[in-house]
């Protein structure tokens, strides 16, 4: 039997296929540790609602936002994307769809 949760998530997903030619985001923050014992980090995301990857990733430095290396925007990806299924449940995530992207996403 479907919980209302499934189905919501089916509904989600249904709709993302259908409008596969409109460029559709999930947009929002994550927090993560990057390491065994580290503190978590504050990072802001922006996830590929028709592939279901990370597009941006970015870290706070405690003063700024900031651009994160290959690995650690993969390990990042690795959580929410793989072991969280985020882009398939944004909205038990915080995350909100969004049909451009955020400017600090495209810039520089």
């Amino acid at each position: 039997m479907k919980t209302s949760s499934t189905t919501a998530r089916a509904d989600s997903r249904a709709e993302t296929e259908l409008g596969q030619d409109t460029p559709r985001f999930f947009v929002g923050e994550w927090t993560h540790p990057f390491g065994p014992g580290l503190k978590e980090s504050r990072c802001r995301l922006v996830l590929d609602a028709n592939a279901g990857r990370m597009l941006a990733a970015q870290i706070w430095t405690g003063l700024r936002f900031e651009g994160m290396n290959r690995l650690m925007h993969a390990d990042l990806e690795e959580t929410v994307v793989g072991a969280n299924a985020a882009d398939e449940c944004p909205e038990e995530f915080g995350l909100v769809l969004c049909d451009t992207l955020p400017e600090w996403a495209t810039a520089n």
